[in-house]
């Protein structure tokens, strides 16, 4: 597979993220208004995010590409910790809401094991330079 089309299938799994943490939030959260907007601009922001962040990277941004490698890192190391906090409140409290925060933290972890992986990827490396 080319670099190319491996940053355009890492774009579109964290679209495909984006709408599941959204939608497993709202529904965490209940259907009430509020939960709604705040769940529909959550991921708002995070499709424009995506796409500029993605955009950048088909452009060849080495800044970008060298800056989300430090941030999938981060991201990850963080989100093992807050999954693991997560899953801990989730067996003092045993609600779905808690179960729902436990599973979108998880996936953001595994986004970002898969984001380090293909920005660090030998093709990927070959297409910034």
């Amino acid at each position: 597979m080319t670099a190319r089309a491996q940053l355009e299938q890492l774009t579109h799994g964290w679209y495909g993220y984006g709408v599941f943490a959204g939608v497993l939030t709202l529904f965490a959260n209940g259907l009430g208004l509020a939960s709604v907007l705040t769940a529909a601009g959550s991921t708002l922001f995070g499709f424009v995010l995506t796409f500029y962040l993605g955009r950048a990277l088909l452009r060849r941004s080495s800044a970008t590409r060298f800056a989300l490698i430090g941030l999938s890192v981060l991201g990850g190391v963080l989100g093992v910790f807050g999954t693991g906090a997560l899953a801990l409140a989730f067996l003092s409290t045993w609600t779905l809401s808690a179960l729902a925060l436990v599973i979108v933290v998880g996936a953001q972890v595994l986004m970002n094991v898969r984001s380090f992986r293909v920005l660090t990827d030998r093709t990927v490396k070959g297409y910034f330079a």
